[in-house]
Parts: C-alpha cells; sequence; structure tokens
C-alpha cells in the first residue's frame, strides 16, 4: 500500500562558529602642506570597516579601511591649538578553514590598538592592529514530515518540536542626516577635528514585507575655536528607516547588527559666524526576520494489519533559546599616574566597550568585558597644556537566562551614554552606561521520518481477541501497534480514553 507523507519546508541557518584573525596596518604618513609641523602628536583615534567579504572555496577574503584621526600640537603653538590629520589605510586578510566552503559569512572589524610615532615635524609612522571577527553560517532548506495519508487511513502519532525558520534577510545603507546649531553656551567653530558616532535603537515594528526602525545618532564633535582652545558639543539625531525585508510579518523575532561606516561634517560658512554645520552619518544595518515557534511533526505511524516499516533520518534544528537585553552602568574613579600634569577642564570624553567572555552556568549568564577610556584634557602646566590619557574600566553583570549551558551565544554592546565629574585635579569619576543584546541558539537534533512502507501480512491465525498485560513504560498507542489496532478501538473496548496512562499489568482487551 502506497503511504504519501506531507511535509512542510523549513529554511535554517545553521551556525558554524565564529573566528578571528588580526591584520596589520602600517605606512609612514606626510604631513600634508596646509597643516603646521608637528609639535607633539596626543592622540590616534579611529574606525574599521569592511567593504568586501568573499567566500572562495575553503578561503574567506576579507577587505575593508581603518579610517584614522590624529590630532597633534604645532610646533611652536602656545600648547592650547589642535590640528588633525585624517588617514584611510587599506587592510585585507585571507582565511582558510575547511568549514568555510558553501558558507555565509558576517564579518566585523574593529581596530585594537593604534601608535603614531613622530619620525620629524613633517613625518610621522603610523601602526595599527585590526581584529577581524567572522561569524559562519549556513541556510539549508530541510523537509520535516508532518503527516502520512494511504487508501487505508494509517494511524499516526504527532509531536510538537521547536523550530526557528528564517525567513529574510538584508543590509542595508541608511544615513542619518541633519543641520545643527552650536550650542548658545560654546563659541563658533573655526575647524571641526574629530567626530564621533553611536547609534541607539528607540523603537522597532515590523509588518508585512519590512521593518520600520527608529533611532537615535548621538554625534560629538571637537572643534577649535577663536579662543584657540579645543570646544565639544553633542547633538543627536532621529533617523527612522523602512527596510524592504520581503517574507517578514508581525510577530516574527528578528536582529539587527549596525555599524558606523563614515561621518561627515561641515561648517555652514553662508551664515557667517561659524554657528551651524552640517552632518551625515552612514551606518551599515543588517536586518533578520525568523518565525520561532513549535510546530507538530509525525512521530511515529503504523497500518492495522500491515507490517509497516519507518526510516527515519537525523536532522539537526537550531531554535532560539532565549533572548535577553540589559542596560548596567558603571562607574570608576581613574586617577592620572604622579608624573602627569592635573586636569584643569576635560575636552572629550570617549569609551569603547567590548565584551571579553559570556557564560551562561546554573540559570544565569555571565558577561565580562572592559571599556577602553580616552579623555583629552587641559592643563595649566607643561611646555603643551593640553594632553590625551587612555586608561580602561572592567565591566561585569549577571542576569537570568533559561538557555541552557552549551547554548551558541551571540553578544553585542554598545555605549547608551558616558560622563564624569573631577573630583580633584588628579582624578575623573567617570560613568557609563552600557546597553547589551544577548541571543542564545540553541541546536538539537530530531529524527524524522523520511519514509514509510506498509505490507500485507498473513494473520489468518491471529486470534479475534487478544489479552494483553501492559509492561512499564507501555502507552495504548504502543499495544496498538504491536498487535496492528489503533489505539482507539482498543481504549474504546476497554472503556478507555486513547490518552490514558497504564499502570504496570493492567489487564486490556485487544480486538
Amino acid at each position: 500500500m502506497e503511504i504519501t507523507l506531507q511535509k512542510e519546508m523549513l529554511s535554517l541557518k545553521e551556525h558554524l562558529g565564529h573566528r578571528q584573525t588580526e591584520v596589520h596596518t602600517e605606512s609612514d604618513i606626510i604631513v600634508p602642506d596646509t597643516k603646521p609641523d608637528i609639535g607633539k602628536i596626543l592622540q590616534t583615534d579611529g574606525r574599521a570597516r569592511i567593504t568586501a567579504c568573499q567566500v572562495q572555496g575553503d578561503r574567506i577574503l576579507v577587505s575593508g579601511l581603518a579610517d584614522y584621526c590624529i590630532l597633534y600640537v604645532p610646533e611652536g603653538a602656545d600648547g592650547t591649538m589642535l590640528e588633525c590629520i585624517s588617514v584611510q589605510l587599506p587592510f585585507k586578510d585571507v582565511y582558510t578553514d575547511a568549514g568555510a566552503e558553501n558558507a555565509e559569512v558576517q564579518a566585523d572589524a574593529e581596530i585594537l590598538n593604534m601608535d603614531s610615532m613622530l619620525l620629524n615635524s613633517r613625518k610621522l609612522s603610523l601602526k595599527g592592529t585590526v581584529a577581524l571577527h567572522m561569524c559562519l553560517s549556513r541556510l539549508r532548506e530541510e523537509a520535516l514530515t508532518t503527516d502520512a495519508s494511504a487508501e487505508v487511513m494509517p494511524a499516526t502519532k504527532k509531536k510538537k518540536i521547536r523550530v526557528c525558520s528564517m525567513t529574510a534577510a538584508g543590509r542595508f545603507s541608511a544615513v542619518a542626516a541633519t543641520t545643527e546649531t552650536v550650542p548658545a553656551e560654546n563659541p563658533p567653530i573655526m575647524e571641526i577635528l574629530k567626530t564621533e558616532a553611536h547609534i541607539s535603537e528607540e523603537d522597532v515594528k515590523l509588518i508585512t514585507g519590512k521593518i520600520i526602525l527608529k533611532g537615535v545618532v548621538r554625534l560629538t564633535t571637537l572643534y577649535t575655536a577663536d579662543t584657540l582652545r579645543p570646544v565639544t558639543m553633542e547633538h543627536a539625531i532621529p533617523f527612522t528607516e523602512i527596510l524592504d525585508l520581503p517574507g517578514t510579518e508581525e510577530g516574527m523575532d528578528y536582529t539587527l547588527d549596525y555599524a558606523v561606516t563614515d561621518i561627515y561634517c561641515e561648517v555652514d560658512r553662508d551664515d557667517g559666524d561659524g554657528r551651524r554645520f552640517g552632518a551625515e552619518v552612514t551606518m551599515d544595518i543588517r536586518a533578520e526576520t525568523m518565525l520561532s515557534g513549535d510546530i507538530e511533526v509525525l512521530d511515529d505511524c503504523f497500518c492495522p494489519g500491515r507490517k509497516t516499516e519507518i526510516s527515519r533520518e537525523a536532522v539537526k534544528l537550531e531554535t532560539l533559546a532565549d533572548a535577553v537585553q540589559e542596560s548596567i552602568s558603571v562607574r570608576k574613579t581613574l586617577s592620572l599616574p604622579t608624573d602627569w600634569p592635573p586636569i584643569a577642564a576635560v575636552c572629550t570624553l570617549s569609551a569603547r566597550p567590548t565584551v571579553t567572555s559570556v557564560s551562561v552556568e546554573g540559570g544565569k549568564v555571565q558577561v565580562e568585558g572592559e571599556a577602553a577610556i580616552e579623555m583629552l584634557y587641559l592643563t595649566e602646566s607643561g611646555a603643551y597644556p593640553i594632553e590625551a590619557w587612555r586608561d580602561r574600566i572592567p565591566f561585569a553583570f549577571t542576569t537570568k537566562t533559561a538557555a541552557p549551558e552549551n547554548a551558541e551565544i551571540a553578544c553585542r554592546v554598545w555605549l547608551l551614554d558616558c560622563g564624569f565629574t573631577l573630583p580633584d585635579t588628579g582624578s575623573a569619576d567617570v560613568r557609563l552606561h552600557l546597553g547589551f543584546d544577548l541571543r542564545f541558539t540553541e541546536e538539537h537534533t530530531v529524527e524524522n521520518i523520511s519514509e514509510i512502507t506498509a505490507d500485507i501480512v498473513d494473520d489468518e491465525n491471529r486470534p479475534s481477541v487478544v489479552i494483553a498485560f501492559s509492561a512499564p513504560g507501555d502507552t495504548l498507542w504502543s499495544i496498538g501497534k504491536r498487535y496492528g489496532v489503533s489505539a482507539e478501538k482498543i481504549a474504546a473496548v476497554n472503556h478507555l480514553e486513547p490518552h490514558a496512562v497504564l499502570t504496570e499489568g493492567t489487564r486490556l482487551l485487544v480486538p
């Protein structure tokens, strides 16, 4: 007898693991003719971005750009004047991994450290180390058997399993643009030295075929004024993006990842006094939507009166075990080295948080990391009364999770806000507000029914009624399958419910 299997197609994302490698950027930089000679290098800052990522066989080809900003005090200046040099260095790497073949790679770049050394007043040496973080995954289609049908309806038993099926994925470039005014308490802009941008997600809404994203870009701008001292100002740039993702529906799960790829600021000189400027922040947004939930699949089957054979295949499934969003406040008093000049005023304070470890144990997730702190400050002493001070602030928190200890963990951290107070001229009380997004993926295997055959058997010698006694673990289903009789028939003859729980030794009539 031919048995037809009904199947449901799922698009599954199989995580193949994380990889990390480091590449180095190095170059000698000549000071542009429009810039004055370098007296002292104060600060070297930067960000890295991926421009291309390709998989060729077992090789991952990654290339990108590292954008550096070098702040310096000009030679012969009074020490409060600042100049900047912007440098863009390319990088590339070839990473060989047997698991990369036919995989999709999501790559991100982060500058681990950077160093600039003055060779002479018109030349400097710039070195940097860029960490490449790669997440390997593979999309595959799986058909799970949900039911069986035949000329003579077979007896079936089903079970619910948890699945997470990919519905859509996309990568988008977005621009947050604005025209802003210098705060009234600040002097007009002479020259913009550097800018930093951080993205905060405010609201996300899923509708048919789209994600509506609302957020804020927090822009910090360092500039020079006619006072010859550097000045800082902050602005919030709201943005709304509509991401087209066919297959997306309301109520689905989603992931969103952001990266700032470019910042452009220009002073509006038409207003005559340098109190207005335009800003554009280009963002890279990666979005995925998925359908998580329970589906009912065929667990067992037999055809009464026939010899039933079932073939099964192991199918690996990944499900979203838990998703946790947290924010924490970190506070630490940082003290200057004793041989450093005291703080008169802070120009800028920046923080870059990085997660170093995430683990799950006993129903709790432990996150640890550190934030690299860099402070540009004025001092009344020394030949150059402006200094750049670097330090690190560790952070850690623990929160509850329903994820198992062997879950795959993806953790994203971002800076929500940072501030400081100066308890004295030798220290700074730094406060950080950090946001975290953790997603836990669990892998499990199901034995999917791939084929069922049912052949006629000779049951002439079978008695019309069999008296059976249940063994430990028996159910009406297992007894019915043993004798080729549906659980419903056995239940009816014995005046039981089809899902009645049997105790050991229960006497049953099997028709």
